[in-house]
Order: structure tokens, then C-alpha cells, then sequence
């Protein structure tokens, strides 16, 4: 693949991080604010129907405030977006089970999206995600081996170590933490089909 497609690869992950958290705060607000009249199926599925437009959920016409989202309005929380972009990055190797083997996405390639990510700004802070690139790399090569399912206990790592007002036992930040282990594997699902367009366009 060109630079240039894999340049709008990474692209495409970083868009993805920055919506992810976008929706986390309207979750986190609907758990708040309007538990019983806003339908959280509502912020999934406008959110999931362009994982890379983090400015869907406007249309849900609610104007949030900082001191609605918890620890979300913290700007050194919004670290978790590095971590975030980490978690997607380490998994791109699965996406050549879903390709054909000859194709023009090769391990070279594979690599150099993970580099240019990184570069972008992912991160495995304190070393929190357990995942690793070379590791799944290893995985890909055995024709058995199923791509693994999302874990998330990374971010309820996150959460529970830096959160203030999340790591807090309450119904509201379970419902927050019971909405992002649905949401992570679903975002990572629609990732990985537009990534998978941007291959398929490159043939």
C-alpha cells in the first residue's frame, strides 16, 4: 500500500478515538442527567453509524456541559484517547484474516500502520493494555487461532487509577462502565470494516 493510504488508515483510527469518547460523554450524561428519558440505544446508534465523525451526537440536540460528564471534563483524562488509539492499533493485525493472502496489504504495511498510529499518538501508558502488536502478529500465523475478543479491563483500569468521580461504586458509573464494554468491541467491528474498505479500494 501507498503511504498516503496508510496515512488515511491511521487517519481513521484516530477519528475513531476521538468518537468513542465523544459518545462516552453522552453516556455519561444520560446517566446523570436523563436516565429515564434519553435511550442510550439512541447515542450507539447514531455514534456507530460513522465511527469516524465525532460530531454525530450533536444532533441529538442536548447542549453538555463540562460538569456533566464527570471525570471526562478533566483535560488529563482525555489521555485515555492515546490509550484508546493503542488498544485499536495493537488488534490491526487480525485484519488480514479477512483478506486474502496474496493481497497488496502485506506484514510491511501492517507495521508501518502501527508505527504512523503510534506516531499519531497512541500509547500504552503505565503499560496498562495487555494486548500486544507483536504478540497478535504471532497469533495471525496460526490459521487456528480466532481473533481474540475486545478486552476493556484496560479502561476500567484506567478509570479505577485515575478517575475521581468514576471509580466510585454507584449505579450511574456502572451503567457508564456496562455502556463502554459494549461500545468498545462494536466501535472496533465498524473500524475494522472501514479499514478493511480502504484495503479492498487499494487492490
Amino acid at each position: 500500500m501507498t503511504q498516503s493510504e496508510l496515512l488515511s488508515m491511521a487517519s481513521m483510527v484516530s477519528d475513531a478515538a476521538d468518537s468513542i469518547y465523544e459518545a462516552l460523554r453522552y453516556i455519561y450524561f444520560v446517566s446523570c442527567e436523563d436516565f429515564y428519558s434519553v435511550n442510550v440505544k439512541d447515542i450507539f446508534k447514531i455514534a456507530l453509524s460513522n465511527i469516524t465523525d465525532s460530531t454525530l451526537l450533536g444532533n441529538l440536540g442536548y447542549k453538555i456541559y463540562p460538569e456533566m460528564t464527570g471525570d471526562l471534563k478533566d483535560p488529563g483524562f482525555a489521555a485515555v484517547k492515546r490509550l484508546i488509539k493503542y488498544a485499536f492499533a495493537v488488534r490491526i493485525p487480525f485484519l488480514k484474516k479477512y483478506i486474502p493472502p496474496k493481497g497488496s496489504f502485506n506484514d510491511n504495511d501492517l507495521k508501518e500502520l502501527f508505527r504512523i498510529i503510534c506516531d499519531a499518538g497512541a500509547q500504552n501508558l503505565d503499560g496498562i493494555i495487555t494486548s500486544d502488536f507483536k504478540n497478535n502478529m504471532k497469533l495471525l500465523r496460526s490459521k487456528d487461532q480466532e481473533e481474540p475478543l475486545f478486552d476493556t479491563e484496560w479502561f476500567k483500569s484506567w478509570v479505577y487509577t485515575h478517575g475521581k468521580e468514576f471509580s466510585v461504586i454507584n449505579n450511574k458509573n456502572m451503567f457508564f462502565l456496562g455502556c463502554a464494554d459494549a461500545l468498545f468491541p462494536l466501535y472496533w467491528a465498524s473500524l475494522s470494516d472501514k479499514l478493511l474498505e480502504k484495503i479492498e479500494k487499494s487492490e
